[in-house]
């Protein structure tokens, strides 16, 4: 799914992938470059990318297709459900420890997964300043 998400942005190429994944999981994870070019090929065939250059040689460049957007949209709705019901689940743990400002967070995290777009781009920044308090 980081691979459609990538592709819908710009055309994007295995190294790309792997630095993005990298980042986004600050270094946790590095996916291998063989595992990202298997993963390419297998959306390509079926459907969810399209190859954009001509090159030879790799990197190849690759887009998110109509049924790659399409999948991308049903996986995030999911996602967002799932996230909503694990983040309850662990607001309703954190009530049992001491630190409200961590179930504050929580909250937070529920108010901004059922919220619209530009409702939870304002509680992510509520959502930060809280974090950076717990961290002090």
């Amino acid at each position: 799914m980081l691979t459609l998400e990538f592709g819908t942005k710009k055309p994007i190429n295995g190294i790309e992938v792997v630095r993005h994944v990298s980042e986004l999981t600050k270094g946790i994870w590095k996916p291998s470059p063989g595992s990202i070019y298997y993963l390419l090929n297998e959306l390509e065939k079926k459907g969810l990318i399209s190859l954009v250059t001509l090159a030879k040689n790799p990197p190849y460049d690759y887009v998110t297709t109509k049924k790659g957007q399409e999948a991308l949209t049903t996986f995030s709705k999911a996602a967002i459900e799932t996230a909503i019901i694990q983040m309850t689940f662990v607001k309703m743990t954190l009530q049992f420890s001491s630190e409200q400002s961590i179930v504050d967070v929580a909250e937070l995290v529920i108010h901004a997964l059922k919220s619209t777009p530009s409702a939870r781009a304002r509680l992510m920044d509520r959502m930060t300043d809280a974090l950076g308090a717990i961290r002090d």
